[in-house]
């Protein structure tokens, strides 16, 4: 009984985990981000600071922190590196 019991909650793991996956690519999938937002989060992916993607791309640290906010918001991420790894896994950006 007890072996069944693991079988089950091990089965419900995997479905849980797969279906986070899928709804989460199929969600990102209808999001669109700007260029400048995939921009600001594809500098960010090589590891760039904020002040230096802000002087790769002519723009300032402000302008920088909107974009990201920006992203992370339709993203639904918690912060940049959120953003950045989420943005990642849809496809919408390339490391």
């Amino acid at each position: 009984m007890k072996q069944r019991a693991l079988h089950l909650a091990y089965a419900a793991v995997v479905v849980h985990v797969r279906a986070h996956q899928l709804l989460g690519t199929e969600a990102a999938q209808g999001l669109s981000l700007t260029n400048r937002e995939r921009e600001v989060l594809s500098l960010s992916a090589l590891g760039m600071t904020t002040r230096e993607v802000g002087s790769a791309l002519g723009i300032s640290v402000s302008g920088v922190n909107f974009h990201i906010a920006n992203a992370a918001r339709k993203l639904g991420a918690h912060n940049r590196t959120h953003a950045t790894s989420l943005a990642i896994d849809a496809g919408l950006i390339a490391v």
